[in-house]
């Protein structure tokens, strides 16, 4: 959910910063640069996000398990994907800085615990 959440914050960073450096216009192009990361970058989160709990959940050995609680994980990682929105609002970029640093901390943190729990072979 960390990795999934930095990602998704990058993603706001990254269509800010283009619609900065975009040129006005007086009709809005459908497939400009902001609009295409602001459809695939949340769908790259998740799918971050979705793949990082199913290889963190590996040692279950349970297919089904795996595949449900991965999907929760790229659910979740949508959920606060919306709450990055208020920060950009409220604290604005430095804001999405500061939650996408921290996500990333935690999905190191996360990472060196699951590394730390599974048996090596």
């Amino acid at each position: 959910i960390a990795l999934g959440t930095a990602a998704m914050a990058l993603v706001l960073l990254a269509v800010r910063w283009l619609v900065a450096a975009a040129p006005p216009t007086a009709t809005p192009e459908p497939f400009a640069a902001p609009g295409v990361v602001l459809l695939l970058g949340p769908a790259g989160a998740c799918a971050a996000a979705l793949a990082a709990a199913w290889l963190a959940l590996r040692p279950i050995a349970n297919t089904y398990r795996q595949a449900a609680l991965a999907s929760v994980a790229a659910l979740a990682t949508l959920m606060l994907g919306f709450l990055t929105v208020p920060v950009h609002r409220f604290l604005g970029p430095v804001g999405l800085g500061g939650v996408a640093g921290l996500a990333a901390l935690g999905a190191a943190v996360a990472l060196r615990a699951v590394r730390r729990r599974t048996p090596r072979a």
